[in-house]
């Protein structure tokens, strides 16, 4: 029996990132793939820069995420270097100069390298996608915000199917992300012409062979 429960989060990492050497930086595509996708930020960056395609600053990708804007900058330009964004203009902001990129590489340029990637990779980076939305999921219930709402939704489920329905709820879900994307970049719009801040609204949405038994 699918498990619902009718009643979203802020993630916050304080946690200095690493900074890597510049004079190390990968001639391989497939080395490239794996550091652009290996750190949960850098994949959160690339996602919300081809969902859809746009160009946006480091401070409004930090604002959207609800992390430090220098944070969100080093990654920026890391994954610059790396060849999956690109600046391509810049303006003043209140005294300071605004960085404006544009992404280069979509997901759809990754079929070939990631078939490459071993298989223990690909679920370190499946994990680390996964992870950002149980952290989502327990910081909302610590912060007492999981059942603020009465429209909110938890569902997971297990059952048994075969190859025609297993790609028809992938079907299902890719739509459903796509219609949320687009439900986020309307909400944008109307918080930056009214003025308003708004609040965090999560969500968590995955789709897998399983391995453990229905209950």
């Amino acid at each position: 029996m699918p498990i619902t429960h009718a009643k979203g989060r802020k993630s916050r990492m304080s946690a200095k990132e690493p900074k890597p050497t510049r004079h190390n930086r990968p001639t391989s595509p497939l080395v490239g793939l794996a550091m652009a996708v290996s750190h949960p930020v850098r994949l959160r960056i690339i996602t919300a820069m081809n969902s859809p395609k746009r160009t946006a600053s480091p401070k409004e990708l930090a604002e959207e995420f609800d992390l430090d804007v220098k944070r969100v900058a080093y990654h920026v330009r890391e994954l610059t270097e790396l060849g999956y964004l690109e600046l391509v203009d810049t303006e003043a902001r209140r005294g300071s100069i605004g960085h404006i990129y544009r992404s280069v590489r979509g997901l759809e340029a990754w079929k070939q390298e990631w078939s490459e990637l071993s298989p223990a990779f690909r679920q370190i980076v499946a994990a680390s996608a996964l992870g950002l939305g149980v952290k989502a999921i327990g910081a909302s219930i610590d912060s007492g915000k999981f059942e603020a709402r009465e429209d909110s939704v938890l569902a997971q489920d297990t059952f048994r199917t075969d190859d025609h329905g297993a790609e028809e709820a992938a079907k299902i879900l890719i739509k459903a992300v796509e219609d949320l994307l687009a439900v986020a970049n309307d909400a944008k719009a109307r918080l930056t012409e009214t003025g308003e801040k708004g609040f965090l609204l999560s969500y968590l949405t995955a789709s897998f062979e399983g391995a453990l038994r229905p209950v």
